[in-house]
């Protein structure tokens, strides 16, 4: 299939030449291997509920769970962050427990967002 790029290496393709007339007047042919260096990467959508199991594991691959413990046995965390912690048989990714233990232990949105893809994909 011939694939075309314009100025903005956008990428264009048509199936028959025919129909070349409706390519942006900027565009230019390029290789197979051209088009595919210039598709996308998919970003992996982000899961909104993991596992309790999984949430930990995630957080122990990257070095945070003894960061997340060692929050839970301070006296200031709050209570309902310890019971959630302590008993919740999931987690969601839009909880404000979350967004709390993220904030208290230094995470981006992007980080905590990872944690979750990673957990995942983490099967016992």
């Amino acid at each position: 299939m011939p694939h075309y790029k314009d100025t903005e290496n956008n990428l264009h393709f048509i199936d028959d030449a025919a129909f070349a007339h409706l390519l942006p007047a900027d565009c230019v042919a390029i290789t197979d291997e051209e088009a595919e260096a210039l598709r996308p990467v998919p970003v992996p959508s982000v899961p909104q509920v993991v596992s309790r199991f999984q949430a930990r594991a995630a957080l122990h691959l990257a070095g945070l769970l003894d960061d997340v413990e060692a929050m839970m046995a301070l006296p200031e965390t709050p209570v309902l962050a310890k019971l959630a912690w302590a008993d919740a048989q999931e987690f969601e990714r839009e909880s404000p427990t979350i967004a709390a233990l993220a904030g208290q232990i230094g995470l981006t949105d992007a980080m905590v967002d990872e944690l979750f893809i990673t957990a995942a994909g983490i099967k016992a």
